[in-house]
């Protein structure tokens, strides 16, 4: 990321058509380099971070093409990703006028290998073209007006219908016909005559003496021979004061069972926690299954019986509900009283565990062998071979297949080498002949002496060197 970039896209200096272009070339100037070249962020990245479409970031791209603020630049930047998921790179291409450090900018494009920037690669960029002003701006819009409908006078109502002449007085009237829609008809008394009004109030409406029966029970009937339905009607009535109408169904009473027999236990150990009605019916399907996986019923119980919280924002039985839904369908597995408790052995140290290992590593070859042996410390059979040249001072190394130890290896290297031509005593290790110690003081000598004789020949020269005469 380079500040070049981003001060020439965000500061206003870049020539953008909108504020869409404004964001995306804002966001390309982040990652771009300090001449604007090499950024390759994806449309995906770009329509997420500036909260645009993906349809918004190409349609920009392809206008900032076309206008020169972009182009495309070096593909094998991108090289690295995989074919179907390379993104484009594009280059900004800020005018050679807008730098300020010119020479600082070209010297990074020459150490990247790009050519330097010049006013002919690097023109100034034209505005963008100004939109066309709408050709009816500043007049003011016509509004079209809905006609205006007449409305027939309102009347009373002695007034006639439309397409009558007269009111009909008294008597009876059959509806218009219609189609499959309109109404049932029937005979309508439309009004009253003038000359003799009826003065009688309206009848109160008048209830069935005989009652259809509830195929849901069987119907009783009553010591005057009417069938007034079982208990829940009688109770309809005596609540209500009028029986139940026809096709009306009365809610039906909750199945007994031990799940809804264990909701209503809850609600006489705490009446505000009480269900009724279908949420009881329901909850309690729920109860019996979990009472048929083996929970204890006081264990339910003791799970529905928590207090409430504080502030409910539903109601009692969704929270009811809830605390159901969240009980494992299964009951916890419980430990058999008659079997013995099981004893956790203490935990171990880091010694005892080392000693009750089966398998330890062999200690051989200064303890780098790690062979598996049976006893702690104890050798591997690799390491337990005598050197083969009968010193005594160690095993046989087991890499070696002269089965020599690691002492008469190293003195049979240094026996094949030759020995130091400084004598020294060392085996010459370095091409001149030489030991490692003797050849870096040789190095050493020999630098100093080359410093020595440069130095010397500056100084000759120096002295060659004829003076300048001194101004007359």
């Amino acid at each position: 990321m380079s500040l070049e970039p981003m001060v020439w896209a965000l500061s206003g200096d870049a020539p953008v058509a909108d504020v869409n272009e404004y964001a995306v070339l804002g966001c390309m100037a982040e990652t771009a380099d300090r001449d604007g070249c090499g950024t390759w962020q994806s449309k995906e990245t770009i329509a997420s971070r500036v909260k645009v479409s993906e349809e918004t970031v190409k349609r920009c791209w392809r206008s900032m093409l076309r206008r020169g603020l972009i182009a495309k630049g070096d593909q094998s930047l991108v090289k690295h990703y995989r074919a179907d998921r390379r993104p484009v790179v594009y280059d900004l291409l800020i005018p050679y006028h807008w730098f300020s450090n010119i020479e600082r900018t070209n010297a990074d494009r020459k150490r990247l290998g790009r050519e330097p920037l010049t006013p002919q690669n690097r023109p100034p960029i034209a505005p963008p073209q100004a939109k066309k002003e709408r050709a009816d701006k500043g007049t003011s819009r016509l509004r079209l007006k809905p006609p205006i409908q007449e409305e027939p006078e309102r009347g009373n109502s002695e007034t006639p219908r439309a397409g009558t002449t007269e009111t009909p007085r008294g008597g009876t009237t059959s509806s218009r016909r219609g189609n499959y829609k309109s109404p049932t008809g029937g005979l309508a008394v439309p009004q009253t005559s003038t000359s003799n009004p009826t003065t009688e109030p309206p009848a109160p409406p008048i209830h069935p003496s005989v009652l259809e029966p509830d195929p849901r029970v069987s119907g009783k009937q009553s010591p005057d021979g009417r069938a007034d339905g079982d208990e829940f009607g009688q109770q309809e009535i005596q609540e209500t004061g009028l029986p139940r109408e026809r096709g009306e169904t009365a809610t039906a009473a909750p199945v007994a069972s031990q799940g809804v027999e264990l909701l209503m236990e809850l609600g006489r150990r705490e009446p505000q926690m009480a269900l009724a009605g279908k949420v009881l019916t329901d909850q309690g399907t729920l109860m019996d299954g979990l009472l048929a996986t083996g929970w204890d019923r006081s264990a339910l119980l003791g799970i529905l019986a928590a207090p409430l919280p504080e502030k409910i924002s539903t109601s009692v039985a969704a929270v009811i509900a809830g605390r159901i839904r969240r009980i494992p369908a299964c009951p916890p597995m419980q430990r058999d009283p008659s079997m013995p408790p099981v004893s956790v052995p203490a935990p171990r140290t880091v010694e005892q565990e080392i000693e009750s290992r089966s398998q330890h590593e062999c200690q051989g070859r200064d303890g780098f062998c790690g062979r598996q042996v049976p006893v702690m410390g104890s050798l591997c059979s690799a390491c337990r071979k005598s050197c083969s040249a009968g010193c005594g001072r160690g095993p046989a190394e087991p890499a070696h297949l002269d089965g020599l130890c690691r002492q008469c290896i190293h003195d049979q290297v240094d026996t094949a080498l030759s020995g130091c031509m400084d004598g020294c005593g060392r085996p010459a290790v370095h091409s001149d002949s030489r030991c490692l110690a003797c050849h870096q003081e040789e190095t050493e000598r020999q630098a100093e002496e080359r410093e020595m004789l440069e130095a010397r020949v500056a100084l000759v020269a120096l002295l060659a060197t004829d003076p300048v005469e001194a101004p007359i």
